[in-house]
């Protein structure tokens, strides 16, 4: 005999994948935004800090650690055997989208990153053999600054979703696809190394680094929400399967 619960959980993945489209749509607007008239108007400028593009995808991060604390605590109820017993593991990611999520608003990296780079030795070698001198990209320079904590939390990422994701398979693939869309977005950061001096660029490099700023967010956004989606699926399938 089936309880109205039962009935209502086979009936939420019609609303919860449209609800997941229309983030999908949202990410993509605002990439479009950004693209056609984010130059005029900072409020949609995905370079720019404390706007709504910034708010919206702080809210989406945050809403990941809630998720994340959300498994941990139906995990408690639903675990079965030895495999279970690193549970506690899922209050560390939540940690980690909570501090993803006070950073998109804040920019706290790149605030590090200007410190270490204008306080510190290491900053000025740094400078001078990644960045040709060009102290105006001492903001970029945290990709490699945090590199060390970028390659644990992927690795961490990787395992940790092998050993509970692939449990529930249709969560473990958009969880794989996001983690890569992340890094894409931090690789694609890195790529200014590699250009003239901020202050010798033209139009064309202008624009170029306009649309590397468009795919990156693009990347970010999307690999959130697909981050979202690998979520709420192994949520569902503890559900299920308690």
């Amino acid at each position: 005999m089936t309880t109205s619960s039962d009935d209502n959980l086979r009936r939420t993945p019609r609303t919860v994948f449209a609800a997941f489209a229309a983030i999908m749509a949202l990410d993509i607007l605002f990439v479009v935004l950004h693209l056609l008239i984010g130059e005029k108007f900072d409020i949609i400028n995905l370079d720019q800090e404390g706007n709504l593009t910034a708010w919206y995808s702080s809210t989406k991060l945050l809403a990941l650690a809630a998720m994340c604390f959300t498994i941990w605590s139906t995990e408690r109820i639903a675990k079965v055997g030895k495999k279970w017993r690193l549970t506690v593991l899922w209050l560390l990611v939540a940690a980690v989208f909570l501090g993803l999520s006070m950073d998109e608003t804040a920019s706290i990296h790149e605030r590090l990153a200007r410190f270490v780079m204008q306080e510190s030795y290491v900053g000025l070698d740094i400078r001078e053999s990644v960045l040709d001198g060009d102290s105006t990209k001492d903001s970029f320079a945290w990709v490699l600054i945090l590199s060390p904590i970028i390659l644990s939390v992927t690795v961490f990422f990787f395992v940790f979703f092998y050993s509970r994701l692939f449990l529930s398979r249709t969560g473990y693939v958009p969880a794989l696809i996001a983690l890569s869309m992340f890094l894409i977005a931090v690789g694609m950061e890195a790529t200014v190394y590699f250009t003239p001096s901020m202050s010798d660029w033209d139009a064309n490099m202008l624009n170029k680094y306009k649309l590397g700023i468009a795919l990156e967010e693009t990347a970010e956004m999307m690999g959130s929400t697909l981050f979202l989606l690998a979520f709420w699926r192994y949520w569902r399938f503890l559900k299920e399967s308690h």
